[in-house]
């Protein structure tokens, strides 16, 4: 027996190759990119090439015996090519940029020297850098020389130049013919030398150049050739070519090409060309470009004459290996001496740019001219001026040297240099000889005129107050020791006389004319130079001098002389001793405590202050201490120390005037009111109390504050037990003492409460995270120990609150503190700890803690006054809230401040607080002015009392606060408000939940909004119910109609409808005769693309889109022409979608891809395949008309393209691999038995012996629907109990598959039987089946799971279609009379059948199953598979012998249709037993089917090749697309084909063919889909398979493809997950909006949360559309056309749809229904929608109220809750964005928020706050405010303005529904709340319609007109679809009874009809025009004319 050693049968992998590596036989290594593996064990060498090529040791001659042999061939990257590095064969290098692979192995040194061992691979340039010296340089490298970018050709290491190894410009050779030196024979002469031998240089280009001379003779034609008879030359023809052989051709030697290119005229040509065409050419010419290889010598030779040339020796030492790669230029600065320049070198010289010629070296001195002046220094031999220009030098300078172009500065002149010149002074006077020419007159202002100083011309100086230029140069040597040259005209020029400010005049000083001085108050201008003295003087001198004139004269002395002094006229004074009482003087000082008056007579005076009681009183000169306030003379300091002092001392409701004199004041808030005072200022509101800003006083005293508070601590025990504490310097309390002497533990209670108090600080003011609770109560603590602390606390609190101010004083002397300020904040402290010891809890402590926070931090966002029961606030301005806007994103309708308010409730320590209550009379808020920012002028929140009125009143109360609220009443809070007035407010009155304001004579003047009722009260329990939006149907928005017949071709759905099963249409208008049938239902469907608001805030709908219909001139396949009017432009249309709506090409589609506007002439491309020019269909597979006429109508819209569903494949194990041939899904039938149910609710009467018992079902699942029988009625039920069987015990998933059975009658005895229910509920999906030879069944619920069982019938081998209907399955096999069927997938029963056929396809439809025979004409059908029937087919369709060997057959569109294999005959029957032939395929014979399918309104036949035919109405064909193959090449087998949710998809094998290089016998992994048999997809499986057998179903609403395979256990079965594509177009309206989105195909299998997407290409818009595509199942696609009609037009067709599903529209009207109601709520109801939010208010939790107006029961609502389903009209409207679905929870209220205002003026509403207003300087040069008046009354979320009011025009309203307009009179009526539904009468009275009087009687929708009524006025809709039904291109002719005109004039001169395009007029209707000539002989027009486009003028005057 043979062993083998199964490691022989291995190969080892080892990775790369390493050198000294000990290797076996059978080891595989990789060198390179190469494998090898090891023929013999051996140690590596260090070479593997030696290995590679190793010999046999010892053999002579040497004898190969490698160790590595090549396994597999292959290359690898090495990167970068480097020095030093070992390169293998196959190596691939970058070099330069160029790929190089290794031809030799060897270690690298240069590239240069290595080149010969690499061979180019991909040629590439590659940037390096700067060009450089001893560089390595490889083919490709590109660097940068001198501004020239040179590409390198040849491997080389660079040199000193690299001009060294330069490419140059081609050489030219003039190439002649001539005799040789003997005479003997002819020769070549090169540029006249004959038979010369050059040296080329390699990489250099030549060029032999035989063209004829201009005049001479041709000797390369001629030469040699004699004479004819007529002594004319003859040609004798000498093409120059080369040979590496001598004598060439003549000399057994080949053309030599390489590098070698020929010309004839210019043009390059082959050899055999220029060799044959030589004669006929004006230029010959032959290029060489010497290449690196060639070899040495080359030959020259005549191709027809030899020896004629000789031998080109090639130089190989040239090393040319530079080209220019991209000419460029390097700026090289300021040219300078002694410098190399460069070939393309720009410089700077004299101003302009010189560019290099040559290169060269400068010269090193400079170059003097025959004068011997200096020349120029740049070589204009080797340079050319680039651009000219000139350089300014600044000064001239007698040292610089100067260069043409430089212009410099003379004195005020400018002066060019015109030629080369040193020290040559610039003059004014020029002339050609000078080097300077004077350029430009200027000025050079130089200062103050200096005696001896040097002027040049155009020098400026200043003298005195006149400025003056120099005319000539004025130096020192012209001083003539005068100081007024300045006089002389011929030396000085006067440019400005003026004036300069001096100072006061003095002695000695000289003055020039023009200068001014002050003396005595007085100023003086001099008008003569002098030099100033006692004599001369400003003014009076009385010496005679006369040099000053008196400019400016002072006023009179004032009475203020001193600091403090107050002014008066009426008081004596002494002045001069006379007793005069003229002119003011100071009032005198009173005494201490006076005050200062006035008498009846004026006379000013000092009185005493008389005390008034029953008043408080603050000043700003007072002091919050005791022994204050009591008097105006020494008032309290601040109002809220009036306050706390008012509500300590007195009981509450005692009556206190708080009189606060005229000032200002600085509260900290907030301010609380005690029980019946009242805070007053004086009347003119000049009190003026402010919220405190943060204080300097308090910044910056943490540390301060705890040191206080901890020495507070240390002194209180003390004081508590009456120890003596010594009192600091500057405490001038005395401490007192009791009896009572306290301890640790009421300590520790008082320190418990200043925590609370610094919890409180650190909160507001610090980082503090704590904010302690208030808690409180009205009744004294009963806990001893509290009172007594409080008590003792009491007594020393004096004391301890002094101390404390002088312990810090004293402990922190550099903290400045206010006088007393310290202890009046703890003096605060203990307060509040007595008051909350007595009153237990933390009231008090809290507030003070916030009153010292309020210092730090300002009480600016706080209230500023709290009121409680009868206080007031009168005669004050308010100021210092100052808040800022919630951002608007929080609050979207408006913007709430955060600030507090001026005037509030007072919450006390909370809603129990009964002394804040308003029990008796509200607070009263009089005579007040406030002033602020984004805060409230008046608050009231009724949360904060339990009880009490919770009100406020206001009388003349001004509220001035920017972005503020003028007054915010809440939760059934009350104001009454009288002449409140709102300045700049965000809101001015604003009502929210349940609060009410009533008000008179008031106004909102500018602000955001008036005022605003929001909210209903949130306490009140609504009803709650669901919105119902499914009582509608599918909608057909419109119909696509028109081209011959005017017939339909598709729907235009608005909304596609969801859950259907069953539909059917009705289609209504002009045409007749449609008939359609719904068969295509789809699942993951667009039903509707809802338009929303878009996320960028814009308009719905959009604006701008592109809308534009007009007739076209032509067109073809590809393009149409416009009408010659379109403006629009290329860049507006071009990726617009084009639609042909009407003529010839109606249905045609396309998008713009091109735009000629010169002939307005389009290019189309198609949808459907990606950059092919071209129309597409709507009906896909509709002839594409060739030439499109003037009758043409398109139009230009938005592109709506959508992505496509996703696709997914995957593979499914099976248990045994079967031999897959069919598969089909159904939904199945279950029945279930005895079903218990649950217990009941009703009663059953006990002494009848009967006790509570449940019911009894049975349960039939029969598809989806559940049928329940009661077979026992039970005992105990009540009518609307419900039972609930769970969906598991059914069959079913989950409770998505529960029976809900609900009781809808009962027995009317004792037992309380169920005897009528109501049962709904969903049963489980279908089943996926598929059969398999010989007889099995694998069944699946999902198509990834499955189970096998057996066919019943064993001896049935041959199963061949499956196939589903009637929620059951049938099978059938082929050549016998047995079948098979099953209720559910898995139980089956065997049928016979009526004959033994070779059975081949198998359909349902109609309600039947209908088989047929291949080579028989008999016909069986059955409706259960069970009974089954026969018929036959005709023999034959053909008309000859042999019948149809049919092949396939399908259902769709009302009729069964089978194809026949042998020669194409079609056979078609809408009952499965009578069938009719049509001749079917064209020219076809012994076809082989392997499928036929229908669907997309087509029959789609696929032959086993790839080829298909479709057919649209089952007779005749068409040939289609084939399907794609898999490599692009191979036909691959295809096995079936199956249509399915909009999608064919199509399953084939490999046949055992090579498919893209690879054999897997019939394994394939590729399918195909289409959706109309035109456009096909390939598709890629998730395995490669022997796919067989294909089937659709949908589970849970989600369809798949089941593909089966042969004999397959792993991935048998693949599920395939796809869909078709959306097809949409957009409705527009006017202004470019879109309305809807209309739905042409509604796609499949997408989902909601990844639903199709759309791409809108527009030019046009101006705001873009969102849009919410809503995805569903059960959603109609285009129904099946049985019949698409005749005479339909696309604008009056209507389409209605009735069925079992419906459509859910979400509601964006004013109309709503809502179901699950125990009864119709009253009018005036809110409904709340949890999902709507009022974005108008500040909460974002607040919900948006809707409002009754018309309430409409529609009966029970089908729940069997005995609830109802009301319709609603409600205010205002529902609005798209809402998206109110379908059950929505809603919830209705009465009680709402209102405002109540009469007498009201709304002034500029919507002008914004203060700084937006900026009145009054907008009113500024007749501008005007941008107002919004709509927002003078706003109701949201359920509240209620009730009002009469005008606005700052005049316009007069009264609430929402009327209003005047004052200007015009026009009344309006809102219309809203009105129900116009039956109006049949409108009465106008007295107003008469055109003096008749008439009555107006219903708007007629009627678009026929027919009742011919003068009292019937037409709607726009019924007139525009009359024009359209009369007159639209595709409609019907005009009906006219009679038309007269007398003469009717056409237009132009001639009155002729004419066109722009000179084209044919014709005109579509027989015509006579009878007439006579101008003699009265009869001349008529008749004849019948073709109708097309007329282009008419107006008709005017000129034209008769």
């Amino acid at each position: 027996m043979a062993e083998f050693k199964l490691e022989r049968f291995k190969y080892t992998w080892k990775g790369e190759w390493i050198a000294g590596t000990v290797y076996k036989r059978d080891d595989i290594v990789r060198v390179g990119g190469k494998s090898y593996v090891c023929l013999e064990g051996h140690t590596a060498d260090a070479k593997f090439k030696t290995d590679l090529l190793a010999v046999l040791e010892g053999s002579n001659p040497p004898q190969a015996a490698p160790r590595w042999r090549l396994m597999t061939d292959g290359r690898s990257y090495k990167g970068q090519w480097a020095t030093a590095t070992t390169y293998a064969i196959s190596d691939i290098v970058e070099k330069d940029g160029s790929l190089w692979v290794c031809v030799n192995e060897h270690d690298s040194t240069n590239f240069v020297t290595n080149k010969d061992d690499w061979a180019l691979l991909v040629s590439h340039i590659k940037y390096t850098t700067e060009w450089a010296t001893a560089t390595d340089y490889g083919p490709g490298a590109l660097v940068k020389y001198n501004g020239i970018v040179y590409k390198c050709i040849e491997p080389h290491v660079s040199g000193l130049f690299l001009e060294d190894n330069l490419v140059t410009t081609p050489t030219n050779v003039n190439v002649t013919v001539v005799r040789n030196a003997e005479d003997t024979e002819n020769v070549y002469a090169l540029n006249g030398i004959p038979q010369a031998e050059l040296t080329l240089a390699k990489g250099k280009t030549y060029v032999f150049d035989q063209s004829p001379p201009e005049d001479g003779d041709d000797t390369n034609l001629f030469f040699g050739g004699g004479v004819d008879a007529s002594n004319n030359p003859i040609q004798n023809p000498h093409p120059f070519l080369l040979s590496l052989t001598e004598n060439g051709l003549h000399n057994s030697g080949v053309v030599y090409n390489e590098g070698v290119k020929y010309y004839l005229n210019g043009n390059e040509v082959t050899q055999s060309l220029y060799v044959s065409n030589f004669a006929i050419a004006t230029t010959r010419q032959v290029h060489f470009s010497v290449p690196y290889t060639a070899p040495t010598p080359v030959y020259y030779f005549c191709r027809y004459h030899a020896p004629m040339g000789a031998a080109f020796t090639i130089d190989t030492s040239a090393d040319i290996a530079w080209e220019v790669f991209h000419s460029g230029i390097e700026y090289a600065g300021a040219w300078a001496r002694e410098t190399l320049y460069r070939k393309n070198d720009l410089v700077l010289y004299g101003g302009s740019i010189w560019k290099c010629t040559e290169t060269h070296q400068s010269a090193a001195v400079g170059l003097l001219d025959e004068n011997g002046k200096l020349a120029d220094q740049l070589d204009t031999t080797k340079f050319n001026i680039e651009l000219p220009g000139f350089q300014y030098e600044s000064e001239w300078s007698d040292t610089a040297e100067y260069q043409p172009g430089d212009v410099v500065r003379y004195g005020g002149y400018l002066y060019f240099a015109s030629k080369y010149n040193r020290d040559e002074q610039p003059a004014q006077s020029q002339d050609s000889t000078k080097s300077w020419v004077e350029l430009q007159y200027g000025y050079n202002f130089v200062g103050d005129w200096t005696e001896g100083a040097e002027y040049n011309p155009g020098d400026m100086v200043l003298r005195g107050g006149e400025l003056y230029m120099a005319r000539v140069s004025i130096g020192a040597s012209e001083e003539d020791g005068s100081t007024s040259d300045y006089l002389q005209t011929e030396k000085w020029e006067l440019v400005i006389p003026s004036k300069t400010w001096g100072e006061a005049w003095i002695t000695g000083r000289r003055y020039f004319v023009g200068e001014v001085v002050y003396h005595f108050g007085d100023a003086y201008v001099c008008n003569q130079y002098h030099v100033g003295s006692n004599d001369n003087f400003p003014g009076d001198n009385g010496s005679g001098y006369f040099y000053w004139d008196l400019l400016i004269q002072a006023g009179q002395v004032s009475g203020l002389s001193a600091k403090s002094d107050l002014l008066t006229f009426n008081l004596s004074r002494t002045n001069v001793g006379d007793g005069s009482t003229i002119g003011p003087t100071s009032v005198p000082i009173g005494r201490p405590d006076q005050l200062l008056s006035v008498d009846g007579e004026d006379n000013v005076f000092w009185k005493d202050y008389l005390r008034t009681a029953g008043e408080i009183f603050v000043g700003t000169h007072g002091m919050d201490t005791r022994g204050y306030g009591l008097s105006p003379d020494k008032p309290f300091r601040s109002v809220r120390f009036a306050a706390e002092y008012v509500e300590a001392t007195f009981p509450a409701l005692t009556p206190i005037k708080i009189k606060v004199n005229t000032g200002r004041y600085v509260e900290i808030g907030p301010i609380s009111i005690p029980a019946g005072a009242v805070v007053m200022g004086d009347e003119l509101r000049s009190t003026t109390i402010v919220a405190n800003p943060p204080l300097d006083d308090y910044q910056n005293e943490t540390i301060q504050l705890e040191g206080m508070w901890d020495y507070f601590a240390s002194t209180l025990l003390s004081l508590l037990s009456n120890v003596d504490v010594p009192a600091l310097p500057g405490n001038n309390e005395i401490q007192k003492k009791d009896a009572t002497i306290l301890g640790l533990s009421e300590n520790n209670i008082i320190l418990g409460l200043t925590d609370i108090i610094k919890q409180k600080i650190e909160f507001n003011a610090g980082s503090g995270s704590i904010d302690p609770v208030i808690t409180s109560t009205n009744i004294i603590s009963a806990d001893s120990q509290r009172r007594q602390a409080a008590s003792k606390l009491e007594l020393v609190g004096p004391f301890l609150s002094q101390q404390v101010d002088a312990w810090a004083r004293q402990t922190y002397p550099d903290k400045v503190y206010r006088t007393n300020r310290v202890a009046e904040d703890f003096a605060h402290f203990i307060a509040a700890i007595v008051y909350d010891l007595r009153y237990e809890g933390t009231y008090k402590s809290v507030l003070s803690g916030e009153r010292y926070a309020a210092a730090i931090t300002g009480s600016n966002l706080l209230d500023l006054f709290r009121c409680r029961d009868t206080t007031g606030v009168r005669n004050t301005t308010l100021e210092g809230l100052d808040g800022s806007l919630n951002p608007p994103g929080v609050f979207d309708l408006y913007q709430r401040p955060t600030s507090g308010a001026f005037t509030a409730l007072d919450p006390g320590w909370g809603p129990a607080d009964e002394r804040t209550w308003i029990m008796k009379r509200s607070p009263y808020i009089q005579g007040n002015t406030t002033i602020g920012a984004a805060c409230t002028g008046m608050r009231v929140d009724g949360l904060l009392h339990n009880g009490g009125n919770k009100s406020m009143t206001a009388n003349d109360y001004t509220q001035v606060l920017s972005d503020g609220i003028g007054a915010w009443i809440s939760d059934n809070g009350r104001a009454e408000l009288v002449s409140v007035f709102t300045y700049y407010n965000q809101v001015g009155y604003l009502a929210e939940r349940g609060g009410v304001i009533r008000a008179t004579n008031g106004n909102n003047s500018y602000g955001a909004y008036g005022s605003i009722a929001d909210g209903i009260d949130p306490n009140e329990v609504p009803l709650v119910a669901e919105v119902f939006n499914r009582d509608n149907e599918a909608t057909v928005s419109g119909v696509y109609a028109g081209a011959f017949g005017d017939e339909i071709f598709v729907y235009e759905y608005e909304n596609a409808g969801e859950g259907y099963t069953t539909a059917s249409s009705t289609i209504v208008g002009a045409g007749a005769n449609a008939a359609v049938i719904h068969e295509d239902i789809r699942h993951g469907s667009l039903f509707q693309s809802r338009i929303v608001n878009p996320a960028d805030s814009g308009s719905v709908g959009g604006v701008g889109y592109t809308n534009v219909q007009n007739q076209a001139t032509q067109g073809d396949t590809t393009s149409i022409t416009l009408n010659p009017n379109e403006t629009s432009t290329a860049a507006e249309l071009v990726g617009q979608a084009i639609y042909i709506i009407s003529g010839t090409g109606t249905g045609q589609y396309g998008y713009i891809q091109a735009y000629n506007e010169l002939n307005s002439t389009a290019t189309i491309y198609k949808e459907s395949v990606p950059n092919t020019p071209g129309w597409d269909h709507v009906l896909a597979g509709t002839a594409i008309e060739a030439t499109l006429e003037s009758n043409t109508r398109y139009q230009i819209e938005p592109r709506i393209t959508s992505s496509k569903p996703d696709f997914t494949a995957n593979n499914y194990n099976v248990s045994s691999g079967r031999d897959i041939i069919d598969i089909a899904f159904s939904n199945t039938t279950f029945e279930f038995t005895d079903i218990p149910g649950t217990p009941g609710s009703g009663i059953v009467e006990q002494q009848d012996g009967l006790a509570p018992a449940n019911a009894v079902f049975d349960i039939t699942k029969n598809g989806l629907v559940y049928e329940v029988t009661v077979t026992d009625g039970g005992l105990g039920y009540a009518v609307g109990d419900s039972i609930d069987i769970l969906g598991s015990v059914l069959g079913g998933e989950d409770i998505t598959n529960d029976c809900h059975i609900k009781v809808a009658s009962v027995t009317d005895d004792s037992s309380n039987s169920i005897v009528t229910i109501v049962v709904t509920g969903k049963g489980r999906s279908g089943k996926f089946v598929a059969i398999a030879k010989p007889n099995f069944v694998l069944e699946s619920d999902t198509g990834q799971g499955w189970n096998e069982v057996l066919l019943p019938n064993q001896g049935a081998i041959d199963w061949i279609k499956v196939r589903a209907g009637n929620n059951r399955f049938v099978a059938i096999a082929k050549g016998t009379d047995e079948a098979a069927y099953s209720l559910n997938g898995t139980a089956w029963t065997s049928v016979t059948l009526p004959f033994d056929e070779e059975w081949v396809d198998l359909e349902f439809g109609e309600g039947r199953f209908v088989a047929i025979a291949e080579n028989s004409t008999t016909v069986i059908q059955s409706s259960d598979g069970i009974t089954w029937t026969s018929s036959n087919m005709p023999n034959d369709a053909v008309g000859d012998s042999a019948s149809a060997e049919w092949q396939a057959m399908t259902y769709g569109k009302g009729k069964f249709v089978a194809v026949a294999g042998n020669d194409g005959t079609v056979g078609h029957s809408t009952d499965g037993t009578s069938w009719t032939f049509d001749s079917g395929f064209v020219a076809t014979e012994n076809l082989q089917v392997a499928g036929l399918a229908y669907g997309n309104n087509r029959y789609l036949a696929l032959l086993e090749t790839g080829e298909t035919y479709y057919s649209f109405d089952g007779s005749v064909w068409t040939q289609g697309t084939d399907v794609p193959s898999q490599d692009g090449s191979t036909v691959m087998r295809w096995n079936d084909i199956k249509f399915a949710e909009g999608v064919f998809m199509a399953i084939c094998d490999a046949n055992n063919q090579l498919v893209g290089g690879d054999l897997n016998g019939n394994d394939t992994n590729f399918a195909a889909t289409t959706e109309d048999g035109i456009v096909w997809q390939g598709r890629t499986l998730a395995s490669t398979k022997p796919y067989y057998g294909i089937g659709f179903g949908v589970v849970n609403d989600i369809g798949s493809w089941i593909i089966g395979t042969k004999n397959i256990q792993i991935g048998a079965i693949a599920k395939v997950e796809t869909g078709a594509q959306v097809k949409v177009r957009a409705r527009l309206g006017s202004g470019g909006l879109i309305q809807t989105i209309k739905i042409l195909d509604p796609g499949s299998g997408y989902t909601q949360a990844n639903p199709p997407v759309f791409t809108i290409t527009d030019n046009k818009f101006t705001v873009g559309i969102g849009w919410e595509n809503r995805v569903g199942s059960g959603v109609l696609a285009q129904p099946s056309w049985v019949n698409r009609g005749i005479g339909y037009r696309s604008s009056t067709t209507k389409v209605t749809v009735t069925g079992d599903g419906y459509a859910d529209n979400i509601p964006d009207t004013n109309i709503i229904k809502i179901s699950g109601l125990p009864r119709v709520p009253t009018i005036g109801s809110q409904l709340l929608f949890p999902i709507i939010e009022d974005d108008n208010t500040e909460d974002p939790n607040d919900l948006k109220s809707y409002r009754v107006a018309i309430a409409t029961d529609l009966g029970d609502d089908g729940t069997g809750n005995g609830t109802r389903l009301v319709q609603f009209q409600i205010s205002p409207r529902m609005r798209n964005e809402n998206d109110l679905v379908h059950g929505t929870s809603v919830t209705i209220n009465e009680n709402f928020s209102q405002c109540r205002i009469t007498g009201h003026d709304f002034l500029d509403i919507g002008t914004g706050n203060f700084i937006e207003t900026n009145y009054p300087d907008i009113y500024a040069g007749g501008n005007y405010f941008t107002s919004a008046p709509e927002n003078e009354v706003y109701e949201t979320a359920g509240g209620r303005i009730f009002y009469v009011s005008t606005d700052q025009d005049g316009n007069f309203r009264a609430g929402e529904l009327f209003s005047v307009q004052q200007a015009t009179g026009v009344v309006t009526i809102s219309a809203e709340f009105f129900d116009l539904d039956g109006l049949s009468e409108l009465s106008l009275g007295g107003v008469r319609l055109g003096g008749s009087g008439a009555v107006v009687r219903e708007f007629s929708t009627d678009p026929t007109f027919a009742e011919d009524s003068n009292q019937v006025i037409p709607t726009q809709r019924a007139i525009a679809t009359f024009l359209a039904d009369r007159l639209s291109v595709g409609g019907s002719d005009l009906e006219l009874n009679a038309f007269q005109a007398g003469q009717i004039y056409v237009g132009g001169p001639e009155n002729q009809i004419d066109n722009i395009q000179n084209k044919i007029i014709n005109v579509a209707v027989p015509v006579y025009v009878p007439g006579a000539d101008a003699l009265g002989n009869p001349a008529g027009l008749s004849g019948s004319y073709v109708g097309q486009m007329l282009l008419l003028r107006n008709f005017d005057e000129s034209m008769k």
